[in-house]
């Protein structure tokens, strides 16, 4: 396991207010950044929601609309409607959520941040607000997944190319990592027991059934 401690309420390493940050993470970045990617794309995995539509824009954004429910990763947080528009820079390591107004899709001039920082490599996970002050999002165990997450497919890495994993003394290797959004894959249970996400029978791009109990 990664074993990375995650401070709710930490100042922002820009700063520019709070945030909820990890300690450093020792592992290739190519992992980690692939990690925050999978959220966009997946983020059945992390929360409970509803209502549930995602779909690729022309201009490289991800509009994306649900419904969060309640749980103890976003306590008090639901039920809540989002609806956003999302573009991931692996270049700066920041995955943007633009909120849009529930009735006319505009901006709210309000954002959510999922930031990959370097030097050293670390996890931001923020809200900031139309006056640019950024405050704690979560309590820290969104970020814990995805460190997890990465963590764990390095570690397969290291072990499909015949390398030493970390616990017996092995050096990072990031080759097997790739910049290509993770694609269409069963819906898996959160890594804490949930109700599954209801069903949004009019939507076409609702994620797919869940087939299998392990995670992915």
């Amino acid at each position: 396991m990664a074993n990375v401690k995650v401070v709710t309420g930490a100042p922002a390493p820009d700063g520019r207010g709070t945030c909820t940050l990890s300690e450093s993470i020792d592992i290739p970045e190519e992992f980690l950044w692939k990690a925050l990617v999978n959220k966009v794309y997946h983020f059945y995995e992390y929360f409970r929601i509803s209502e549930f539509k995602r779909e690729e824009l022309p201009d490289g954004w991800v509009y994306r609309k649900m419904v969060v429910h309640d749980d103890e990763r976003l306590p008090g947080w639901g039920p809540h409607k989002f609806v956003e528009r999302i573009k991931a820079d692996k270049e700066t390591g920041v995955v943007e959520f633009v909120d849009l107004d529930h009735e006319t899709e505009e901006p709210t001039g309000r954002k959510r941040l999922n930031i990959m920082h370097r030097g050293p490599l670390r996890v931001e996970y923020s809200s900031l607000s139309a006056e640019g002050v950024k405050t704690p999002l979560s309590n820290g165990k969104p970020i814990s997944q995805q460190i997890e997450e990465a963590y764990e497919a390095w570690q397969k890495s290291l072990k499909k190319n015949g390398q030493s994993t970390p616990e017996q003394g092995g050096a990072q290797d990031s080759t097997a990592a790739t910049d290509e959004p993770p694609q269409k894959r069963p819906r898996v249970d959160a890594p804490v027991a949930v109700e599954k996400p209801v069903e949004d029978k009019a939507s076409e791009d609702e994620p797919p059934s869940k087939s299998g109990d392990q995670k992915a």
